[in-house]
């Protein structure tokens, strides 16, 4: 019996002092979600989305277009103005385009799940983008981003926390002591 109750302090000592596995606090990883569009007459419609790392531009002004970012069950993650895309600024005037490509970039959430983007003067969505195909492909390519792996440290500790309580529950049935 002493062999084993000094088999389980000596885990016990090394779990104690094992580092855990932490994201590096020094790297920056601000990222930013990227939503390519089309204006085409009165409508837009999606073309692709993605994940960089890099910062959004501050979107605090309001905008012919609002952005809205949404997380799984619906929870309002935040609210964007947007300028009307369609308007071209030369040094001579400007112009109002008929079709224009344009890209929305909006903050990274690891929450995010859908984008709602409005007419400023109506609440019908002008276009509905799903965000979690761009948010799984971005985490399949950085698997060691501390968003894609947040709760890498937790289940190290539940892994470690197991593995005691299975050594305490077998050390225990045996009549320990």
């Amino acid at each position: 019996m002493k062999t084993l109750s000094g088999f389980v302090m000596v885990m016990v000592l090394l779990a104690w002092t094992a580092p855990l596995p932490v994201a590096a606090q020094s790297q920056d990883t601000a990222k930013a979600i990227i939503v390519n569009l089309n204006y085409a007459g009165s409508g837009i419609t999606y073309s692709d989305s993605r994940v960089i790392y890099g910062y959004a531009p501050d979107h605090a002004a309001s905008g012919f277009l609002t952005a809205e970012l949404l997380g799984e069950q619906g929870k309002r993650l935040g609210t964007f103005g947007i300028p009307d895309p369609r308007i071209v600024h030369y040094e001579d005037g400007s112009a109002v385009l008929e079709t224009v490509d344009f890209a929305v970039i909006l903050p990274f959430d690891r929450d995010a799940a859908r984008l709602n983007l409005y007419r400023r003067e109506k609440r019908e969505p002008m276009v509905s983008v799903n965000l979690t195909d761009a948010l799984t492909l971005f985490c399949r390519n950085n698997p060691k981003d501390p968003d894609c792996a947040a709760n890498a440290p937790v289940d190290v500790v539940k892994s470690v926390m197991d593995f005691f309580n299975w050594i305490l529950s077998g050390f225990s049935t045996r009549g320990g002591g």
